[in-house]
C-alpha cells in the first residue's frame, strides 16, 4: 500500500510517499514545495482556512504524486483544532472515553455536540490510562476537507501535530539510552546530531523519536 502524507505549512508544504510492507515501511519519496503567497497578508476576517497559494500548491502536488497512491493523509491546521493529553485512573476503554468527553466539555468554547472528538488510548502506565484527545468544530473541519478535496486530494485520514510526540509522554523515557553530546546542534531542517544506542549521526528529530517509540506512522 502506498500512502501520500502531506504536511501543510504556511511557507512550505511537505510531501512524503510511504510504502507499507507487512510490518515495515519504506519512504519512497520526500519533497518540499514552497507556497507562493506565504508572506502576503490575509484578511483577519477571512473564513478561508487555506490561502490561494496553499491550494494551488496542493493542486501541484496532486499532479506530481497523486497517481498510484492508495491513501492520502494530511495534517490539521493549528487554528482548526484543540487537543488535550490527560490520564485517567480507569482501565475500561468505554469508561475512559466517557470520562474524556466529560473532562473536555467545559474547556472548549463551543458545543461539544457540534464538533468532532477523537481520542487515542495508550497502554496503561501503572493504574492510569494516558489519552490524547483532539476536537474540532464540524463546520470548520468540513470546510477544510472540502477545500483540499477540491484540489483532487480527498484525505482518508487527518492527523494532529501532537500525535507524533504524545507517545513520549505516555511511555517511560529511557534516558540512559539517549546521550546528547556537547556538540549536538539543530538547524532549520529539524535535524540533530545525537548518539543513540552507540550510533552517531544526523537524525530527523521527529521521525526518529517516532520510530524509537514505535509510533504507527
Amino acid at each position: 500500500m502506498k500512502i501520500l502524507a502531506i504536511d501543510i505549512g504556511t511557507a512550505h508544504i511537505k510531501s512524503v510517499i510511504v510504502e507499507t510492507k507487512f510490518k515495515r515501511f519504506d519512504i519512497v519519496l520526500h519533497d518540499v514545495t514552497s507556497v507562493p503567497d506565504a508572506w502576503e497578508p490575509r484578511p483577519a476576517d477571512s473564513e478561508q482556512l487555506l490561502s490561494d497559494g496553499q491550494l494551488s500548491t496542493l493542486a501541484e502536488i496532486k499532479q506530481r504524486y497523486g497517481a498510484g497512491v492508495d491513501r492520502i493523509v494530511t495534517n490539521l491546521p493549528y487554528s482548526l483544532y484543540g487537543s488535550r493529553f490527560q490520564t485517567f485512573p480507569i482501565k475500561d476503554k468505554r469508561k475512559v472515553l466517557s470520562a474524556v468527553r466529560f473532562a473536555i466539555e467545559d474547556e472548549i468554547p463551543f458545543d461539544i455536540d457540534d464538533c468532532v472528538v477523537s481520542s487515542h488510548l495508550f497502554p496503561m502506565r501503572g493504574k492510569d490510562t494516558p489519552v490524547l484527545t483532539g476536537f474540532a468544530p464540524l463546520a470548520a473541519l468540513s470546510r477544510f476537507v472540502d477545500s483540499i478535496s477540491a484540489m483532487g486530494l480527498s484525505p482518508d485520514g487527518l492527523m494532529m501535530e501532537e500525535a507524533a510526540l504524545a507517545p513520549l509522554e505516555a511511555d517511560d523515557w529511557d534516558e540512559a539510552a539517549l546521550d546528547v553530546p556537547p556538540e549536538a546542534r539543530a538547524d532549520e531542517t529539524d535535524t540533530l546530531t545525537l548518539a543513540i544506542d552507540g550510533w552517531e549521526g544526523p537524525l530527523h528529530l521527529l521521525l526518529d523519536l517516532a520510530r524509537r517509540q514505535k509510533v504507527d506512522l
